[in-house]
This record gives structure tokens, sequence and C-alpha cells, in this order.
């Protein structure tokens, strides 16, 4: 025991001497004269890694307690910076400083020894309470309860079997916020090191001991791993364990779920797989026991293994036509929630699905148990094509790709109206070309018209023929379309001859029936038909008309048109040489002078121009008729271009 003596000596003059190099280099805050101070720091959420310190945070409001030289318990509480003051304190050498909190509703319990004595005029720092300096605090507390101080020496407990073990025992309960000083574990450990400082006394004295009355205790459990480091394991990967204890012949037992072990526990034979199911993580506590007959059990090693919480891989990709906006590749701790991403489309497109059947967008996955990789699927926007016929028959609308053209459909029908082409716009001034203009949204095309111009005589119209005939007069059958006068002038309408007929059947004209006249013999140019009609509005006039007769009836006919009833001027193209048949004797829309376009009173007239006849050998016979049938004059509204 003399050498551990002289060693006690040596630290206190060594701390002594840091001390004094620490202040004097103003290292930490100069304290008053006749203070025994320190600090309390507490780790981060009381995680115990190592023995740096150097991110634990002070603590205020700890009670810290020490015992003076007069056998006084002296309490102080540390300060917003977890600094405590002793003043005028004296201390023998030894003396343990225990720090207390609750953290959690937990206890958390610190200590450090002051090995040398201390009187009230003199300054100590004891400096930071770790786990280390609280293992040390534990045994010498345990050597002085057994009357043993002369056997204390710090550094010589630190060089025992168990000290490590001690200290990473101390670590893990302070991880988990427990009470050092409730541990069963903590406490086998600090008997093993006190017995093996006796059995070291004995051997230095010369003692040899005899057999001892009470049992050895088997050494403890040495746990180790593979990997070493076990706090933070990935969820998916296992850790190999084995069990070594010092002790030939020990069996070791061990448990998995944090129970104590015991012989009816697992047997140890082969390294331990570890691993978990859990993906939300798990803390599998191993602890170990070592057993031998003859022997006291060993004391409980125990090795947290920490797998942490498993990741899944979330991967967003675009197909064609499209992007994503956001995060693509994103990892996602087991139930935890992506973060939100977007499928963007091109120009033209629009998104459809993910490949995974999912139509939401934006997309967050939420409540995540496995890896997600989907693609965007994009489809090009399908527009529609709609034709407003602006009173026209109706068109079927279209579905046109985005950026295509649209087919141009059959012209649309209009009762008395000219189809010009589909516009852009409901003003009718921009038109669409089905050859170059792409559809690049819904659109609306509308139909544009010119009002048509159609005045008709087919003599069809029953009773008009019999108002006609019984008046004897021709003029009473008013046009079957449009608006009109047609008159016979210099001839006699209906036939003289019997039998009389005003209006004859079996016309090769439209309809079945033609108005019938004789007595056109002799006088050429003054016989003639006549129609009255207006053209206020219109343009591009044209006539249509068929004329036959009998053989003796006349041949040659003009067409001639006249603004006001007596300036009459002859037609291009018209021409006319009857037949028997409605086969020369035919207008088939002919176009009239340009003054016959806009007119109020537009009259037109088919006059005999000689006094032949059909046969052509001879002159017109008395009884010679002249039918005329489907008189049509047509024209396009001036209003629109």
């Amino acid at each position: 025991m003399k050498g551990s003596k002289n060693i006690l000596v040596f630290h206190a003059l060594l701390l002594l001497s840091l001390s004094f190099f620490v202040n004097s280099c103003s290292l930490l805050p100069t304290p008053t004269k006749g203070v025994i101070r320190g600090r309390v720091l507490l780790p981060p959420e009381i995680k115990v890694s190592s023995r740096d310190v150097s991110d634990w945070m002070p603590v205020a409001g700890v009670e810290v307690t020490i015992v003076d030289a007069e056998g006084f318990n002296r309490v102080k509480k540390t300060d917003k910076n977890g600094y405590y003051n002793f003043e005028n304190t004296a201390v023998k050498a030894n003396t343990v400083v225990t720090a207390i909190t609750n953290v959690n509703k937990k206890t958390i319990l610190l200590k450090k020894t002051i090995p040398i004595a201390v009187e009230k005029d003199k300054n100590y720092d004891v400096g930071i309470l770790t786990p280390e300096s609280t293992a040390l605090a534990l045994i010498v507390e345990r050597l002085l309860v057994l009357d043993k101080e002369s056997e204390i020496s710090l550094s010589t407990i630190k060089n025992t079997l168990f000290f490590d073990e001690l200290v990473e025992l101390i670590k893990g309960v302070l991880k988990v916020s427990g009470n050092i000083i409730e541990s069963h574990e903590i406490d086998c450990l600090i008997k093993n090191i006190v017995d093996e400082l006796n059995n070291e006394e004995a051997e230095e004295e010369g003692f040899v001991p005899p057999e001892p009355s009470a049992k050895s205790a088997v050494k403890a459990i040495n746990i180790t791993t593979e990997p070493p480091d076990v706090n933070g394991v990935d969820n998916d990967k296992e850790v190999i364990v084995e069990l070594t204890t010092a002790t030939p012949g020990a069996t070791i037992y061990y448990t998995t779920d944090g129970t104590v072990p015991t012989p009816d526990s697992t047997k140890y034979n082969t390294p331990i797989i570890v691993k978990t199911d859990k993906p939300e993580g798990e803390i599998i506590t191993l602890k170990t026991i070592g057993i031998k007959s003859g022997y006291e059990n060993s004391a409980i090693s125990t090795k947290e293994i920490v797998f942490k919480v498993k990741t899944y891989t979330l991967s967003y990709n675009a197909g064609k036509n499209g992007s994503i906006f956001g995060d693509k590749e994103q990892t996602v701790e087991h139930g935890g929630n992506g973060m939100k991403v977007e499928a963007v489309p091109d120009e033209g497109y629009h998104f459809a699905k993910w490949s995974d059947d999912c139509i939401d967008n934006p997309r967050t996955d939420t409540d995540v148990t496995d890896d997600i990789d989907v693609t965007a699927g994009f489809a090009i926007n399908i527009y529609t094509v709609t034709f407003d016929c602006n009173g026209g028959s109706e068109i079927e609308p279209q579905e046109v790709n985005h950026s295509e053209t649209a087919a141009k459909p059959v012209d649309p029908t209009k009762t008395d109206c000219m189809f010009i082409g589909w516009y852009k716009d409901k003003s009718l001034t921009d038109v669409w070309n089905f050859e170059v203009d792409l559809v690049t949204d819904d659109t609306t095309l509308y139909a544009r018209w010119i009002e048509l111009l159609e005045i008709k005589w087919g003599f069809e119209d029953e009773i008009k023929r019999e108002d006609a005939k019984n008046s004897k007069n021709i003029s009473k059958y008013t046009p079957d379309k449009g608006n009109g006068e047609l008159s016979l002038i210099g001839a006699h309408f209906g036939s003289t001859a019997p039998p009389i007929r005003y209006f004859t059947e079996g016309s090769d004209g439209e309809g079945s029936y033609a108005a019938n006249s004789d007595s056109w013999y002799y006088d050429a140019n003054i016989k003639y038909w006549q129609v009255k009609v207006s053209t206020k509005g219109y343009e591009d006039i044209k006539l249509s008309s068929k004329q036959r007769g009998d053989k003796t009836g006349p041949r040659d006919f003009k067409v001639q048109f006249s603004t006001n009833g007596d300036e009459w001027i002859d037609i291009d193209e018209g021409s006319i040489k009857v037949a028997e048949g409605f086969t020369s004797g035919t207008l088939d829309e002919i176009s009239l002078p340009q003054e016959c376009e806009d007119k109020y009173d537009l009259y037109l007239r088919w006059v005999k121009t000689t006094n032949k006849s059909i046969r052509e050998y001879d002159d017109v016979g008395l009884y010679g008729t002249n039918r005329i049938d489907d008189i049509v004059i047509t024209g396009k509204s001036i209003s629109i271009p």
C-alpha cells in the first residue's frame, strides 16, 4: 500500500500544478479566494457517447453537495452557466462532490473526487463531472464505507480490470436517464473492483491468503460486436456478437430483451446474429452473465444495439413530354412523409397519371413503408373544334390533337344563302385555313354566308295556276319563290284553238307544268314574255329559263333588259333558238350585265325576233304555241365581300 500512497501524493501534486497553470493562463474564470468551484454539464438529450464533453450543455439549478472537513453537508445550486461555488470551505482528501438533478422525471446523478485536502483560504477547481469521474467517486465512496481510505489511489482504480466496463455501464444508465445508484449491475462491478483492490494489497504485503471461505466471482463477460459501433446500425444490417470471459469453464447465458439473464436463458455457444424486423427502428438490449460451479455469478454485462429507423428511397421520374418539379430523389424514414413533387407537362401536353396509377398532382407520399419508384405519364392535349354554322346545317365537332390541323368538313347549307368559308372570329374577319392553321386550344369556327337572291317561276302551284287560268291573266301567277311580276305582251295567254290549255303538262322542266301561249304570228320584236323584279342589294345577277313550242310556234327569241321599262338592251348570250322540246331553248345561269345589279326595278323580256317557225320552212302559224318554264333570277348580297 505504500506504493499506492506515493501515487496518491503524486496525483495530488499534479492536480495542484494543473490547477495553478489553468488559472494563471486564464483558461477558466478566476475564482474568488477560498472557493471550491466546479461546473455541471449534461449531454444533449442525455446521450452519452464518449468521454468528450465538448458538446455538453450547462445546467442551472442542479443541487451540488459536499461534506466539509468538520463532517457537515454543504449544498449549493448551479447558476445559469452550470457553475457552483463553495466559499471558505475546507475538505478532507478524497471528498466526493455529488450533483443531482431531475430530467424527464428521472434522477440524474454525477460525482467527482477531490483527491487532496483543501483549506478554507485555498482555491480548488473541481472541473467537470463526467461518467469516468462518477465511476471513480463511486469506488472511493465504497472504499471509505469499508474504512479502506489507505487503499484509495485514483490511478490504481483506473487500472483495475472492470473499471472501463463500469464507466461504459454508467454511460448506458445515464443515456436512458436512469439513476446509477439504483443499478444492480453497477453495484456488482463496484464490488468486483473493490475485491480486486483488496487482493492487490494482500499480494504487495507478501500475504498469501488462505483458501477463501467466500466464492470467487466469474469474470465479467466481454461483449464484442461487428461492426464495433452499434449505436446506429442500418435497419437492414446484421450485428455479429461474440461473448467471452476470462474465467475458464464458465458458461455464458444471455438475453436480448433487456431482462436479467439466468441459467434458464439462452446459452451462448456461437456468435449471436442480432437483427431487427421493426422498420421503425429498435434498441435491442443484450445482457449476459457468466456462471460456473463453485463461483459467484459474474456481474451482468450489458450492450445496447441501436438499429436506426429504416429508410426508403422515393424516385420520381418524368416520361416523354414533361418534367418533374421538386426533389426527384428523396430519402424518407419508415412511416414518414415525402416532399411534394409536381409533374409538369410540356406545352400542348397534360399530366395523365403516375406509373402506379396515382393521379395526384402535385403528389406527396405519406406514411411511407416501402421504396417508391414512379414515372409521370403525359398525354397530348386533345381539343374540340366546334363549328358555329350561323343558322346553316349542323356540322359535327372534331377532336384534334395539339398543333395538328383540323379536317375541312363538308360545306354546310343554308336556305337562300351561299357558304363563303370558316372564320376564327364572330366578326368574320379572320379566315381559318385548314391546310395551315394549327389547333392549340378548344376552338370555335364561324360560318360566313352570302345571302342569295332567288326569284323563280316553276308553275307548280295549283292554286296560282287556277287563279291565272280563271282570270286569263298570267300576271296572277306570282313567283313560286321571291317577288316579281310575270306578263305576256302581244301574244295570247293560253291556246285559242281547242283544246284550250293555259298550262301544259308533260313538261321537260323541273316540274310538270309550263305556261302556254299562242298568237305569235306576224310582228317581230313586239311580242314577248316579261318579268319585273328587284335586285336591290344584290350583284352577280344570273338568269335561267326554258322555252319550247309546237312546230308552228316561233323559233327565234332574244333576252333584253331595261331599268325603266322603256329602253331595252340586248344581253350577251341571250339569243334563243326554240325547239319542240326543252332542248335548245334554254338559258343556264347566264350572267347579266353589271347594270342589272342593285336595282329597285329590273325588267327582263324574252322577245320574238323573227317570224320563222320552229319547222323553219314557213312562218309562225296562227295557233303556233310558245311555252316558258323555270324562270330563275339569282344574285349575291353585295354587303359581304
